[in-house]
């Protein structure tokens, strides 16, 4: 059955259960999901579009109603008809028919016609030359041994010769209709499910089910997209569809530079946990010349470390001129792209986004994280991509996870500056390796090979191109981030922190908006500018509040996010021992029974097993606070009693251990003390 197509009006009359009810909603979801279309001939013009691109149930509901009109038509219509071939169409076997019957007329055309029937008579008597006897055979296009040549045949062919040589080939015929059997197969085949063809005939009725093989030749012998088609969406027919090809002959470096980022598929160490993680890379590559020009690492794509490589990229190559990204939350935050505050306008670079759901668009960085880093990371132990064999992943995982349980470190993953020093060999080693979509040369060795992005960078500079590029400082206070805020009595609010200057007040800024950059790493400071952009002052933090703890960004994001962690873990441990029912521990004393609350029966199952914070005595220090007590023995190991030992096993054993241990990282205590104290014989209760 032939392809029906409806203009958007016609569909919007024929009003189709889940399609749109007007003309220009079809029109829309035409446009959204890339229906394809053809040009309307006749008055009007307009669009067509076919019924198979229409969703899965608005086109088996259309289809059910066109199908009696369909079939009628495919039965009125004839099966089978002879059509002229051109020249340039001809299979190999036509033109050789075609060269032997053109080489017998012209034998007859050399003779004449009382030769040219002798000529037949010979053919059938067999006494024709070799070789006119062999283009006498091949001619007839026919199968068998006896193949003769007749004079109706010469005729024929000299008739048909006067249309051009093309029609003397032997025409082959032509069947437009396909079997009956082939939609109502098609529309249970041309599922998003992608059933398999012998599913799809066992649900044909019996009376027009066709045998297996038949079926898989037919839609085998179907082309591509057609075979596809409801199998697959629009977006996935895409690598199916013709396509164009993105010239870059023409532009300079930094014209256009384009970023993305990727999950790294090996694990390495967090920086500050010290917990197995994957790590975000940022890239920037140039265009014109494949160079990876800048890069950062993270723990998520966020704004920040997108920042954080560009303003890497601007500081090694330049500052560019089309900035060409996805619309990846990273790369569309309003500090990156905002007109006013945006990190891109303040530096003079135009930000493009790609269309959604259109990588093929972005092949240069898609490419370049391929050949960069998913190829470096399948080099490491710890890869865990999805070509990494399942049994090895599974002990790279298990030996990683029980060094750090028993030594807190591990020699199969990286530590995180291992990891960046490992990242920024790959870019330098990505960028003096031939790239093949760069132009060829003749290296020093005499060999051809393409040129690197290095090489190709170092040609455009030989002849004449320079960077526009950025002084340090300017770099640096231009990729500060920015923010909106309004001055009320000379303070501006930043991330909940309070910023004040005088400077604010003589300005006489009191409710006017000012944009203000901070560093994410230090909050002592931010600097405030006006809506110009000119500088007017550096506020300091708290400046006129007394007693007030400044916290930077990511420090209170961090410790925001360890005490949800470990808020949950309270909860999950409250829900456990309630499994366990109330249990209150009773002490009898002169007054009576007394029930003591949970903290007092804590401290007293401590005591009963022999472990308490040591009493302060000879100079010890005098604090509830664990970590203060567990510092002050990591410095004075030799002054560690029994007593001791046996509260640092608990210290350490203590669901609270990791993160206490990093606080006492952080306040310069060596760990290894306390786990060697820990590991001491300790005398029993009664004698300590």
């Amino acid at each position: 059955m032939t392809e029906r197509w409806f203009t958007a009006r016609e569909l919007a009359e024929l009003a189709v259960p889940g399609l749109p009810k007007t003309r220009m909603g079809i029109q829309k979801q035409a446009d959204r999901d890339d229906w394809p279309w053809r040009p309307r001939s006749g008055r009007g013009g307009g669009r067509e579009y076919p019924v198979s691109a229409l969703p899965d149930r608005p086109r088996a509901l259309l289809m059910l109603r066109l199908e009696p009109a369909a079939e009628a038509t495919a039965v009125a219509a004839p099966r089978r008809e002879r059509t002229p071939a051109s020249l340039p169409a001809l299979a190999d076997w036509q033109r050789e028919v075609m060269d032997a019957r053109l080489a017998l007329l012209s034998e007859v055309e050399r003779l004449s016609m009382t030769m040219t029937l002798g000529q037949a008579e010979a053919a059938r008597a067999g006494t024709l030359v070799p070789r006119l006897a062999r283009a006498a055979a091949l001619a007839n296009a026919r199968r068998g041994e006896s193949r003769v040549l007749s004079v109706a045949s010469l005729r024929r062919w000299r008739a048909l010769r006067q249309a051009g040589v093309a029609a003397v080939a032997p025409q082959v015929a032509a069947d437009d209709a396909p079997p009956e059997w082939l939609w109502p197969l098609m529309r249970v085949y041309a599922l998003p499910s992608k059933p398999s063809i012998s599913w799809a005939v066992q649900q044909l009725p019996e009376d027009i089910r066709p045998n297996l093989r038949t079926a898989q030749r037919v839609v085998a012998g179907l082309g591509a997209l057609t075979r596809n088609r409801g199998r697959m969406g629009p977006r996935e027919l895409k690598r199916l569809r013709a396509f164009t090809v993105r010239s870059f002959n023409e532009l300079e470096p930094l014209d256009v530079i384009t970023g993305d980022g990727h999950l790294n598929k090996a694990e390495v160490l967090h920086p500050e946990t010290g917990r197995p993680m994957r790590a975000e890379l940022v890239t920037w590559a140039d265009v014109a010349t494949r160079r990876a020009i800048g890069w950062s690492a993270g723990e998520a794509e966020s704004a920040m470390l997108v920042a954080d490589a560009l303003a890497h990229a601007v500081r090694s190559a330049g500052v560019a001129g089309i900035v060409y990204t996805d619309n990846g939350c990273g790369f569309v935050a309003r500090h990156m792209t905002d007109q006013v505050t945006g990190v891109m306008e303040r530096v003079g670079m135009r930000h493009q986004t790609a269309i959604a759901y259109n990588a093929q668009a972005r092949g240069v960085i898609e490419r370049l994280q391929a050949t960069l880093w998913k190829t470096a990371a399948k080099g490491l132990p710890a890869y865990v991509g999805e070509e990494m064999d399942r049994e090895a992943k599974d002990a790279v995982y298990r030996r990683s996870r029980k060094e750090l349980e028993e030594t807190g470190a591990t020699r199969v993953l990286m530590t995180w500056s291992q990891f960046i020093d490992w990242a920024r060999s790959q870019v330098d080693a990505y960028n003096d390796r031939p790239h093949s979509t760069l132009p060829k040369i003749r290296d020093a060795a005499g060999r051809l090979r393409h040129q690197t992005p290095n090489e190709r960078w170092q040609e455009f500079v030989a002849s004449g191109w320079s960077p526009i590029t950025l002084d340090p400082q300017e770099a640096l206070t231009l990729f500060r981030p920015q923010v909106s805020r309004k001055v009320v009595r000379g303070e501006v609010r930043v991330w909940g922190n309070r910023y004040f200057s005088m400077e604010l007040e003589r300005l006489d800024l009191h409710g006017e908006d000012v944009l203000v950059a901070y560093d994410i790493h230090d909050a002592s400071k931010v600097w405030v500018h006006d809506r110009e952009g000119r500088y007017l002052c550096a506020a300091e933090l708290d400046a006129n509040v007394v007693a007030y703890f400044p916290k930077a960004v990511i420090e209170q994001a961090r410790e925001r996010r360890v005490a949800a962690q470990l808020d949950r873990l309270d909860r999950k441990r409250d829900a456990i021992e309630a499994q366990l029912g109330p249990q209150p521990l009773r002490l009898a004393a002169e007054s009576g029974e007394t029930v003591l609350p949970a903290p007092a029966v804590a401290r007293m199952a401590d005591a009963l097993d022999g472990v308490v914070p040591p009493s302060p005595s000879d100079g010890r220090p005098d604090t509830a606070d664990d970590v203060d007590l567990a510092a002050w023995l990591a410095r004075h190991p030799d002054r560690a009693t029994a007593q001791d030992r046996r509260w640092i096993i608990w210290f350490l054993d203590s669901p609270a251990a990791p993160f206490e241990l990093q606080r006492l990282a952080r306040r310069g205590a060596d760990v290894e003390v306390l786990r060697r104290l820990a590991t001491e014989p300790v005398a029993s209760p009664m004698t300590a």
